[in-house]
C-alpha cells in the first residue's frame, strides 16, 4: 500500500516541481513508517497472521489448532485493527485445571488462545470439553530442543491389590527421577522438547499479551536461564511459577539461588502458582474488582425493624424458567411495586443465562447475591474444611456477576451454612445471611402440615402459607426466602403477597437493602 502510494504521488509531482522538496520529504516520511511498522511487527502480512492462529508450529512440530466458533472474532481483530492478540501458555497443564481457575477466576478468559503443554498423554481427554482452547500439545518445554525420557505415574488399583503397590494420581510426570523413586513414576517413554524461549520468540509479538505459567517439575531452571539469556522475559505479561527444589534436576543449591538473584536483579517478578492450591494469584486485584477490600462484611440474622417488617427473597435454582417465573411474579404484584428484593443465584446460572440476569437488574428492583458457583448437597458443606475451594467457589461466583452485570455482589446467602464459609465470605465483605424463614424448610420440620406431602398442588397453598406464617411470628429472622426450585412456592407466592400487603397486616415488606443490623 506504501508502494502504491509513492508511485501516484510521484504521478502527480511531475508537473509540479515546485512541491517537489515537498513531496519528497513526504515520500520519505512515508517510507520510514513502513519500515519502522516492519521492524516492529514482522508479521504484520494479514496471511501470516491468520496462519498463527490456525496453526501451531515449531521445528518439525506441526498441530492444526481446533479453535472454537469465536476464532473468526480473533481473525477480525488481529487482522482488522491489529489490536494485541492474547495468548496463554499454560506450561506443565496436567488435567487442566489451570484452564478451569483460569475461566473460573479471570474476567475476560474467552479473549485468550490458550496453549497447554503436557507430557502426560493419557489426560488428554479431560481437554475434549474445553471451549476457548486452542491446543494441548503433548511436548515438554525445556531449554532446548531435545529428546527426554519422561515418567509418569503407574495406573491407579484399589487398596490390597495382589502384587501391586497403589499409586497416587497426580497427573502429570516429570524428566526427573531420584536413585530411590518413591512417587509411583512407573512408565517411561521418551518424549520430545520445545525450546520455550524461542518458542516464544517465534510465536509472540512485543504488542501481544502474553501470560505464562510455568509448572514443570524440576526442568525450569534450564527454561528460566535461557529466557534470561535470550531478553524473552520482555515479551511477557504476567507470569506465574512454581519453584521445584526437590526434584533431583541436578542444579545445585547455590546455582538455584544464583538464576533467583538473576532474575530478581534484571525485575523479573512472578506470582506463585501451585496446582493443589485452587486459587489464581492476584486474581482478587485484577480489574474489575469483585469485591471492594476495604467494606466489612456483616453476619445478618434480622433486618432493622424486626418486630413489624419483613424482607422478601429469592433463592434462584439452577431451572432458570422456574427461577425467572417466581422472580417475576413477585415483582408483578402490586402491593410490592415500588419495593427491592433480593435474588440469590449460583455462578453457573450467571454465566449460562446472563440475559435473564440483566432483565431483572433492569427493573432497578433486584438486589443481587450470589448462592455459591453450583448447587450441592448438605453434607458436602458439613465436612467442607479446606478454604482454597470455598474462597475459589465464591471468588468465581462473584467474578459471574461482575462480568455479566457490571456491578459488585454483596450478598452471600449459601445452601447451608458452617464456620469457614462465614469467616471466608466475611472476609471477602459480603453480608452474610445467617439465619432465614426459608420456604419451603431445608430441613424437616414439624411445622409444615403432612398435608403439603400428599395433596395435589392447590391444596399445598394452605400448609405452606401457614408455616411461613408461623415462622416470622417467631421472629427468630424477618428475611423470607423463597425457593425457586418448588413449583408449590410459585403457585402460593400471589396469595402470601395479598396476605402480607393487606392493609391491616402486621408483617409488612420492606425494600430488601434495609436488610442490615
Amino acid at each position: 500500500n506504501a508502494c502504491v502510494c509513492v508511485q501516484q504521488l510521484m504521478k502527480i509531482m511531475a508537473g509540479h516541481k515546485r512541491l517537489f522538496p515537498v513531496a519528497t520529504s513526504f515520500i520519505a516520511a512515508i517510507l520510514l513508517c513502513y519500515v519502522l511498522l516492519h521492524y516492529h511487527h514482522p508479521e504484520f502480512d494479514s496471511t501470516a497472521s491468520r496462519t498463527k492462529i490456525n496453526s501451531l508450529s515449531y521445528g518439525t512440530y506441526s498441530v492444526k489448532t481446533e479453535l472454537p466458533e469465536s476464532a473468526s472474532t480473533l481473525d477480525r481483530i488481529y487482522n482488522g485493527d491489529m489490536r494485541k492478540r492474547k495468548v496463554f501458555l499454560d506450561c506443565g497443564a496436567n488435567t487442566g485445571s489451570t484452564y478451569i481457575m483460569f475461566h473460573k477466576m479471570w474476567p475476560n478468559p474467552e479473549e485468550y488462545q490458550m496453549i497447554s503443554f503436557e507430557i502426560d498423554r493419557r489426560l488428554k481427554p479431560y481437554y475434549a470439553s474445553f471451549v476457548n482452547h486452542t491446543a494441548m500439545v503433548p511436548l515438554g518445554v525445556a531449554g532446548k530442543d531435545s529428546t527426554f525420557t519422561a515418567h509418569t505415574q503407574d495406573l491407579w488399583v484399589p487398596k490390597g491389590d495382589p502384587g501391586k503397590k497403589q499409586a497416587s494420581q497426580w497427573g502429570g510426570g516429570s524428566l526427573f527421577v531420584f536413585e530411590k523413586e518413591w512417587r509411583s513414576l512407573g512408565v517411561s517413554e521418551d518424549v520430545k522438547t520445545i525450546d520455550l524461549s524461542t518458542f516464544i520468540r517465534q510465536n509472540v509479538r512485543h504488542d501481544d499479551e502474553l501470560i505464562l505459567k510455568i509448572d514443570i517439575e524440576g526442568a525450569e531452571y534450564e527454561v528460566l536461564q535461557k529466557m534470561l539469556d535470550d531478553g524473552t522475559f520482555s515479551l511477557v505479561d504476567r507470569f506465574f511459577l512454581e519453584f521445584h527444589d526437590w526434584q533431583p534436576s541436578g542444579w545445585t543449591k547455590e546455582e538455584k539461588e544464583a538464576l533467583r538473584t538473576r532474575m530478581k536483579k534484571e525485575g523479573i517478578r512472578y506470582g506463585k502458582w501451585e496446582a493443589e492450591y485452587p486459587t489464581i494469584p492476584i486474581s482478587k486485584d485484577i480489574e474489575p474488582r469483585v469485591y471492594d477490600k476495604k467494606r466489612a462484611g456483616q453476619v445478618v440474622d434480622k433486618c432493622q425493624n424486626a418486630q413489624s417488617e419483613i424482607v422478601l427473597a429469592v433463592a434462584a435454582g439452577m431451572n432458570s424458567e422456574r427461577a425467572d417465573r417466581l422472580v417475576k411474579t413477585v415483582l408483578a404484584h402490586s402491593g410490592i411495586a415500588d419495593q427491592r428484593i433480593g435474588v440469590f443465584v449460583y455462578g453457573d446460572f450467571v454465566k449460562q443465562h446472563p440475559g435473564q440476569i440483566q432483565q431483572w437488574m433492569d427493573t432497578n428492583r433486584v438486589i443481587l447475591g450470589i448462592r455459591g458457583d453450583s448447587p450441592k448437597p448438605k453434607w458436602y458443606y458439613e465436612k467442607l474444611n479446606y478454604k482454597p475451594d470455598l474462597e475459589m467457589n465464591i471468588i468465581s461466583s462473584l467474578r459471574q456477576v461482575t462480568k455479566f452485570t457490571g456491578n459488585q455482589a454483596r450478598w452471600f446467602y449459601p445452601d447451608f451454612r458452617n464456620d469457614l464459609m462465614k469467616t471466608t465470605a466475611l472476609t471477602l465483605g459480603l453480608n452474610y445471611l445467617n439465619r432465614t424463614v426459608r420456604a419451603p424448610p431445608t430441613e424437616p420440620s414439624d411445622d409444615l402440615s403432612p398435608l403439603f406431602f400428599s395433596k395435589r398442588s392447590v391444596e399445598k397453598i394452605p400448609p405452606l402459607l401457614e408455616y411461613i406464617y408461623g415462622a416470622l411470628k417467631k421472629k427468630e429472622s424477618n428475611v423470607l426466602v423463597l425457593d425457586s426450585d418448588f413449583e408449590e412456592v410459585w403457585i402460593s407466592s400471589v396469595f402470601l403477597l395479598d396476605f402480607l400487603t393487606k392493609r391491616d397486616s402486621e408483617l409488612k415488606p420492606v425494600n430488601f437493602d434495609q436488610c442490615s443490623n
